[in-house]
């Protein structure tokens, strides 16, 4: 077997920190769901589209796929660190995606409040 490139692991890495950012999300969900019901608040859509299972499942798994399949297929270094880019900017793109998603409609919320 031969041993994995720093940057494999690096795009493992970054991939695996993809899945947690979806799991993460998916176990918070439901209770942020439920927090909004009581206000009797819509989420705006941003929110809806970030919070549905499917988005956090394809963000999440997505990346670790696409750096799994270079590493599984021996892609040329230049290829594989293409691939951790794309990795890391899910990573952040997932994180600043969820916080404008979460924190939107606190805001909406909080600008009714008289």
């Amino acid at each position: 077997m031969e041993r994995f490139r720093g940057v494999d692991i690096l795009g493992l890495l970054l991939g695996g920190l993809c899945l947690v950012e979806a799991v993460v999300g998916l176990g918070l969900q439901p209770g942020y769901r439920a927090m909004f019901n009581d206000f009797q608040a819509t989420l705006p859509l941003v929110t809806r589209v970030m919070l549905q299972p499917v988005t956090l499942v394809v963000a999440g798994v997505g990346p670790l796929l696409l750096v799994g399949e270079g590493v599984l297929r021996k892609r040329s270094e230049v290829a594989q660190v293409a691939r951790c880019a794309v990795a890391l900017f899910a990573v952040i793109g997932l994180m600043v995606a969820f916080v404008v998603a979460t924190y939107l409609p606190v805001f909406q919320l909080g600008a009714t409040i008289e």
